[in-house]
């Protein structure tokens, strides 16, 4: 029981599914450009490396990120 509850609580366990930039674009309404204009601007959460070569964005982050700016600027 306290370990679900420990499952539960964390966001890394919650969602690892990875966004691409195409995926956050779409959900976004927003084009590529904007998207890593909001990164390096710092309005976006920075994505994570995977593999050594590709970027992404946690969905749990994003869906915190969504949250927490009732949906983008």
């Amino acid at each position: 029981e306290k370990l679900e509850k420990m499952y539960k609580a964390d966001p890394f366990t919650q969602s690892n599914k990875i966004l691409s930039i195409t995926a956050l674009s779409s959900l976004l309404n927003k084009s590529r450009v904007s998207i890593w204009r909001w990164t390096k601007s710092g309005i976006l959460p920075k994505p994570i490396m995977i593999n050594g070569k590709t970027l992404g964005w946690q969905e749990s982050v994003i869906s915190q990120w969504l949250d927490d700016n009732q949906g983008g600027k």
